[in-house]
């Protein structure tokens, strides 16, 4: 089978991750391996080079370029006939679909990445292109469920073998999430000043970066933790920061509905107690008192009594550790995960409709 997939940047992030290891588990499926990059060579360029049936094609994605790109890809597609083509953005959609319907070539839109960020027009265009493709990939329920659609669901993966088990003390928490809009790192801060005035916990540590950071540095010094609160910034190898903590934290926004957090992933894969807001595809991950905690998004006293609980049950993390595990192996698994992928190709290559 000839699969063409379209990528707006190989950059580090989940999406990215988990496309490089779709590319990967298809071509040692013996299927040709075919790459259209809408932007330059990132980091996780390299990794997938060597799957490829030809050199990667660089489109030039400047809108006053878009005709002569479309062109460009429509031309590639002649060429080599691809049986799929897949995207996992919408960007990538834009210059996709109308190439796919030219041709013929069926199309599968994996754009659905979160449950609740597009609203008006730009919503409306998402589920357009989404309404387009012959095959809709969500990688959560409630991301299907945002735009009212039919499709599958393709959880994010995480390949185990990145990871170490953290050794470090519960009491050292941290949070790995864009200081963007979507964030609620306030919550955390005032859940933080309970637990510091008890002397529970020892050090809260914010990896990341994004517009509201200085903001957030600010709110830091007033409430007076700005010694006991550290802003990494932007981290490399987090899977080598997240051993210097027991806890990871994500903080979410009511309005904006997460999709599968790549940062709950890499708590439970490192060995932290995950704690997330019961919200948008987080309880896709997360069975509250199982594999990880669930709060209440946006109420701080309820993120304070479960660091509380996980402090003061301190004995029981271990089965908690040990059924986070699982779940990734379980649920969260790339050969798993592709296995379905590959047969939901073969379904699709071989529908009429």
């Amino acid at each position: 089978m000839k699969i063409l997939y379209i990528a707006n940047g190989l950059r580090y992030g989940g999406l990215e991750r988990q496309l490089t290891e779709i590319i990967k588990e298809m071509a040692l499926r013996n299927n040709e391996i075919y790459l259209i990059d809408l932007h330059k060579a990132y980091p996780l360029t390299s990794s997938v080079k060597q799957y490829l049936s030809q050199e990667i094609c660089y489109i030039d994605r400047r809108k006053s370029k878009i005709p002569f790109s479309l062109l460009k890809i429509y031309k590639l597609c002649k060429q080599i006939n691809p049986d799929i083509i897949h995207v996992m953005d919408s960007f990538s959609a834009f210059y996709a679909m109308p190439v796919a319907k030219l041709l013929k070539i069926k199309f599968i839109n994996g754009a659905i990445r979160h449950a609740g960020v597009s609203s008006g027009f730009e919503y409306k265009w998402e589920r357009f292109l989404l309404k387009s493709a012959d095959m809709i990939i969500s990688n959560s329920k409630a991301g299907l469920d945002f735009y009212g659609l039919p499709g599958k669901v393709l959880y994010n993966f995480l390949n185990r073998n990145r990871f170490q088990t953290t050794k470090a003390s519960l009491k050292r928490i941290v949070m790995n999430a864009n200081f963007s809009d979507y964030k609620d790192q306030l919550t955390l801060f005032k859940a933080a000043q309970l637990l510091f005035e008890e002397n529970k916990i020892e050090l809260v540590s914010l990896i990341g970066d994004g517009k509201n950071r200085a903001f957030y540095e600010s709110v830091a010094k007033t409430m007076g933790l700005e010694k006991k609160i550290k802003f990494l910034g932007y981290v490399d190898a987090v899977e080598n920061e997240l051993l210097n903590y027991g806890i990871g934290i994500l903080c979410s926004t009511k309005k904006y509905k997460e999709g599968i957090s790549n940062s709950i992933l890499e708590y439970m894969g490192s060995g932290l107690i995950a704690i997330g807001p019961n919200i948008g595809g987080i309880p896709e991950i997360i069975e509250d008192g199982y594999n990880g905690f669930l709060y209440e998004p946006e109420n701080h006293i309820s993120l304070y009594n479960k660091i509380n609980y996980v402090l003061d049950h301190q004995s029981k993390m271990g089965e908690i550790r040990n059924n986070a595990y699982k779940t990734l192996d379980n649920q969260f698994n790339p050969n798993i995960n592709c296995y379905l992928l590959d047969n939901w190709y073969e379904t699709l290559k071989n529908s009429n409709n």
